[in-house]
């Protein structure tokens, strides 16, 4: 195997990991917003003399954002009995604070890990868990994390499998790392299976019947991205017959299940006339849709603008869609390079093209390699 294919899975290898942390980061847990506004369930009496008769529990719930002091009384007492959704609501009233009621509560987070800690202890699988990400994400203390983690997954907790497998990649485990997404898997967690058709894509030799396998699966459970990942099997025949039409339908799956890569994808196809009639306005209009958060569409897009082809002309706009991809697209990296060395659409600025080239050839990307080569007289290794 050539150095130029280990170093791409690699990067592979890495993209994914990244993806599925950050897609991990952003729904593992309610956002403050969602805690604020989120109406209390369980059917809740409004007649005040009627409370009493509720779970201790459920009179927590009652009681907050109306009287807080009761409300956090009842909810340590439920906590204190085991209740795994009491110390949850516990801890998010102190993660989040609460704006309403008597007296609001502030938000202070380490008072929400002080609360729960003692639960953590005593084996709450909710606080177990709540301990790893607070080491996690807050402290960057991956070795105690892990081992909140582990103790969370021991008790079953797919979320807690999922991230114990992911600190297990950094730490170059990756017999650890495959044994807890398998576990997560079983319990149909989404994330592990994603990750786990990524381990197959980046095998010696890639298991590309696998990997469709395992992103079907994730595709069902909810993960949208997974269709996207089907789609581009498809599109380059890997490991199947090449099926343009096929992966345009993955695709739009992705697509239409909210997939902000399967947008531009989609987009993609209609500008290029893959596996659909070729439709350039239909492309510009999936490429900005994608491109508020999809660095590929950033990139799409602002050659589109650059070239004038497909909407009028404007180089200026599509500099500013440039820059933005460039924060993690080789591709636009390259690209901007090229423009800042060129110096005829922006003012020259050769340090910057040379910080831009380096940056996109340890992404593995030929073009900066051979420019850094080609301008600077500097071999990448």
């Amino acid at each position: 195997m050539t150095a130029a294919i280990i170093l791409w899975l690699i990067f592979v290898a890495g993209i994914i990991i990244f993806i599925t942390v950050e897609r991990y980061k952003n729904k593992g847990g309610k956002s403050e917003a969602d805690f604020q506004n989120s109406p209390v369930q369980c059917n809740l009496p409004t007649v005040p003399d009627k409370v009493g008769n509720l779970p201790v529990y459920e009179q927590g719930l009652y009681y907050l954002r109306k009287n807080n002091t009761l409300a956090v009384k009842y909810l340590t007492e439920a906590a204190e009995s085991g209740d795994e959704k009491a110390i949850e609501k516990l801890y998010e009233v102190y993660y989040y604070g609460i704006t309403g009621g008597t007296p609001p509560i502030v938000c202070d987070r380490e008072k929400a890990i002080e609360i729960i800690l003692p639960f953590a202890e005593k084996g709450s699988v909710f606080a177990q868990k709540a301990m790893g990400d607070y080491y996690y994400y807050r402290r960057s203390d991956n070795d105690t994390a892990l081992e909140w983690y582990l103790k969370a997954a021991d008790g079953g907790n797919p979320e807690a499998m999922y991230q114990a497998a992911e600190l297990y990649f950094f730490n170059e485990n990756g017999e650890e790392r495959k044994k807890w997404l398998l576990k997560a898997a079983e319990q149909n967690y989404a994330d592990a299976e994603f990750a786990l058709a990524g381990i197959c894509e980046c095998s010696e030799p890639p298991d590309y019947k696998g990997a469709v396998g395992w992103y079907t699966r994730a595709f069902e459970h909810g993960e949208s991205d997974a269709a996207a990942y089907i789609g581009e099997i498809y599109m380059r025949g890997n490991g199947v017959a090449r099926d343009e039409a096929a992966a345009f339908q993955w695709f739009k799956k992705a697509s239409d299940n909210d997939s902000v890569y399967g947008t531009y994808l989609v987009g993609k196809c209609y500008f290029d006339g893959t596996g659909v009639p070729q439709d350039k306005v239909k492309a510009i209009e999936l490429y900005t849709e994608a491109a508020e958060y999809d660095y590929d569409a950033q990139f799409a897009l602002a050659m589109c603008y650059i070239d004038g082809d497909g909407v009028k002309k404007n180089v200026k706009k599509g500099v500013k869609l440039l820059e933005q991809s460039a924060e993690d697209n080789d591709n636009a990296q390259s690209k901007l390079a090229e423009i800042y060395y060129a110096g005829n659409i922006v003012k020259q600025d050769k340090q910057r093209a040379y910080e831009l080239w380096k940056k996109a050839s340890e992404q593995g990307n030929c073009d900066a390699v051979n420019c850094l080569k080609i301008y600077f007289y500097e071999t990448v290794d």
